[in-house]
């Protein structure tokens, strides 16, 4: 289920025009017709000329009408997702070093050999081909589709995208406004947003068990103090006093506009309650939630004295009620679901300095949700009694299992199948088999915005100094930002206040990226570069935006141009994948796998600086060094004691000698302790000196020791310098959402580093179509 993400600075989650088939099955994905023409010049030959060939363009020009009219008048379900390139596209590509199959292998069944050629017939037909990948000539069914819609478009205001490159990722008019980049996700199983979900076919029969519901509110009964007077809330108006009591201990309640959504809401509710006491309620400043507050902690006390074994039993069970839910059967196989669980209610979070912070999150319904499913299979009764489901279709062109209306940001929220499913990694696929593709068109796109700097037509310069920044800085590519979003910016969106410029080609950026986390660069960029944009800013206030000419939309229609399916978080990915694997042919194979591993992960930092992939300073972070440094030190001694132990044995014939080590007290963990009672005695085992042990040892056993401890040092410091190195960036979100999965595996495969040293058990699961890559991949 998608909940946030890691994208741009476009809202996950779209306003879409409401209809009422709308998620009937046809209304579900984006309507396009597709034709494949195996060898398009014989058909031409072949149509012959005269009322033949009149005809022909009567018969086009009259389905172009058709199309054009159904597409102005369809309504958009913009939350599905939308495949990208298939892989079967890419296959058509040239091969280079590294293959192009999934593996960086060739695809030589006879169903590849048939994709190249449609896909070859594909570029053909669309005059997209590799040596004319930049070309703003327009063909012409483009010019034709451009006089047929002229009227349209021009009442509407839109530009229409180039046909040339429909077939590769179309993008619908309401996406064309706001393109979401979904590269940094990692929220509750969040998935990718493709370019296109078209009218493919993507399963033949789907069977599920639908969503779990969470647990009914139970009312603890504690009051709210008001103005020093208790007041007995109703149940309803209780749950949202619990939920803001939960937050009294974080930052949230510090913030203002949390307080006043929070208190808004929280006096909606109590006038539908109609509770004489709690219609007194004016103030949040008047409200005491510590006793709530208190109970709260009370029971997580308790939870805390649970033992062991009966913790171990409620898991048991839990799972136990649960496993339907984890996995749906897609064309007679099984798949796992991501996230099946319904949100619970509770206050709205968002990220960084997000306006609508502190909003109720209302409690979802059966009512609100619509399931997709497969037909003539069983429809997943209702879990709740007295209710139903709010719709059944069974749309086979998204890969969705259910979907609600999200009561905050009315926009929708989606139950997908697993990280590990065919889909995704389909999806992984294709997004890191574009990002290649931008390889072999890199040169000639560079040469073409860097002429650009010298354009006569302003919006042109404009748009040329943008992707100069997206590709050299790897930013964002920005949006324009509504009032109830949070003020963070991108490329196309950065205002005059975001730089200043200094002579004679530094330009210092300082802005608010994602999540409202800073990105702060002084950067000497290109010369000329430096003195184009300057000469955007003339004249501005610190307010108004530097690309005043240039939208996301126009920016990416125009990259489309240069490469099918290309726009500019392409950019992003490519960088962060191409830099990676520059940075790792420097590996030596003398090394040891530790120094392999801090070797790698200074190579993924140093992408995910590219990415500004930074997090606060972890709270424990002092604690965890400390810690470190004392392992560090007590095997330091411990191994100067091992030498001169050896040294006395080597002057007494190898005989055996007495060696003393500092051994620290392990915690005595019993079964009967409860979670307090374990925490309380690894706390004293820490806190306690180390005992003196004496040992008697053989030469043989000192030199098998020495070696082992000066092992020991290694992983240490290695483990130290890397934990304080990543103090400040975020490794993850890189690995998950940037860089091909195939470059590790390649580069583990050449130099014998194990892979699950590099990825965690999640991203084995969510990569499992590259685990196969042949060890001379390249990007």
């Amino acid at each position: 289920m998608t909940s946030d993400s890691d994208s741009d600075d476009v809202p996950l989650i779209r306003k879409r025009r409401k209809s009422e088939h709308m998620l009937d099955g046809e209304g579900l994905g984006t309507k396009r017709e597709r034709s494949v023409s195996v060898g398009n010049g014989e058909e031409d030959r072949r149509m012959g000329s005269g009322t033949d060939v009149l005809e022909k363009k009567r018969t086009e020009e009259g389905l172009q009408r058709k199309k054009v009219k159904k597409e102005e008048e369809e309504e958009d379900f913009e939350d599905q997702p939308r495949s990208v390139i298939r892989s079967t596209l890419v296959h058509g590509k040239k091969e280079d070093a590294g293959g192009s199959g999934v593996n960086g292998t060739v695809n030589r069944s006879s169903r590849g050999r048939k994709d190249v050629r449609i896909a070859e017939s594909r570029k053909k037909q669309n005059g997209v081909g590799k040596d004319k990948a930049i070309t703003k000539k327009p063909s012409k069914i483009q010019e034709r589709k451009k006089t047929q819609t002229k009227g349209k478009s021009a009442q509407k205001g839109k530009k229409r995208k180039p046909r040339g490159v429909s077939q590769v990722a179309k993008v619908s008019k309401n996406e064309r406004v706001k393109i979401r980049e979904s590269d940094e996700e990692d929220d509750d199983g969040m998935r990718w947003w493709d370019a296109d979900q078209g009218d493919e076919i993507k399963w033949s029969t789907l069977e599920h068990h639908g969503v779990l519901f969470p647990p009914a509110y139970k009312p603890h009964g504690v009051p709210l103090v008001y103005d020093g007077h208790e007041i007995f809330l109703d149940p309803v108006s209780e749950e949202v006093a619990t939920f803001y009591a939960a937050k009294l201990e974080t930052d949230y309640v510090q913030k203002a506009t949390f307080r006043k959504n929070f208190f808004h809401d929280f006096q909606r509710v109590l006038k539908k309650a109609k509770e004489p006491l709690a219609l007194k309620i004016k103030t949040l400043e008047k409200c005491d939630f510590k006793r709530i507050w208190d109970h709260l902690e009370a029971e997580k006390a308790k939870k805390k004295e649970i033992p062991p074994a009966e913790k171990k039993r409620i898991r048991e069970e839990e799972q136990e009620r649960i496993k339907k839910y984890t996995v749906a059967m897609v064309d007679g196989r099984e798949e796992k679901v991501g996230n099946f669980r319904v949100e619970p209610p509770g206050l709205f979070l968002g990220r960084g300095e997000h306006p609508l912070a502190g909003k109720l999150k209302k409690r979802v319904k059966p009512e609100d949700i619509t399931i997709n499913i497969g037909k003539n299979v069983p429809v997943p009764p209702c879990p709740l009694d007295g209710h139903k489901w709010g719709r059944i279709i069974h749309n086979n062109k998204v890969t969705w299992l259910a979907t609600w209306k999200d009561s905050i940001t009315n926009g929708f929220k989606y139950v997908w199948l697993g990280a590990g499913s065919a889909f995704k990694g389909m999806s992984d696929h294709a997004k890191f088999e574009k990002a290649r593709m931008l390889k072999d068109h890199i040169d000639k796109i560079r040469k073409e915005y860097t002429e650009g700097f010298d354009s006569k037509n302003r919006a042109v310069r404009q748009r040329s100094i943008a992707l100069y920044l997206i590709d050299k800085l790897a930013l964002r590519v920005g949006n324009e930002k509504g009032e109830d979003e949070a003020d963070t910016v991108g490329c196309c969106s950065l205002r005059v206040e975001h730089v200043k410029f200094n002579d004679p080609q530094t330009v210092e950026f300082d802005f608010l990226g994602k999540d409202s986390i800073r990105y702060y660069n002084t950067v000497e960029i290109d010369r000329k570069a430096y003195v184009t944009m300057k000469t955007f800013i003339v004249g501005k206030k610190n307010e108004e935006n530097i690309f005043d000419e240039l939208t996301v939309s126009s920016l990416n229609d125009y990259l489309k141009e240069l490469m099918p399916g290309l726009s500019a978080k392409v950019f992003r990915t490519y960088n962060a994948s191409i830099t990676l694997d520059r940075l790792l042919t420097s590996t030596t194979t003398k090394d040891t796998v530790v120094n392999k591993l801090v070797f790698y992960n200074q190579q993924n930092k140093e992408v995910a600086i590219l990415c500004n992939h930074q997090r606060s300073l972890p709270k424990a972070h002092g604690a965890q060094m400390e810690k470190l440094s004392t392992k560090l030190n007590d095997a330091k001694k411990w191994l100067r004691e091992l030498q001169r132990g050896l040294k006395d044995s080597k002057s007494k014939g190898g005989e055996a000698v007495t060696v003393i080590q500092l051994v620290r007290p392990k915690p005595v963990i019993k079964a009967e302790m409860n979670e307090k009672q374990r925490a309380e005695e690894r706390q004293k085992a820490e806190n306690s000196s180390p005992e003196k042990v004496e040992r008697r040892m053989k030469r043989e056993q000192l030199e098998r020791n020495i070696a082992a401890s000066k092992e020991k040092i290694v992983k240490l410091e290695a483990e130290r310098q890397t934990k304080d190195d990543l103090k400040t960036v975020a490794l993850g979100t890189s690995k998950i959402n940037y860089l091909d999965p195939r470059i590790t595996v390649a580069w583990c495969k050449r130099f014998e580093v194990p892979i699950e040293k590099v990825f965690a058990k999640t991203l084995l699961t969510k990569f499992a179509w590259a685990m196969e890559t042949i060890e001379s991949f390249k990007f």
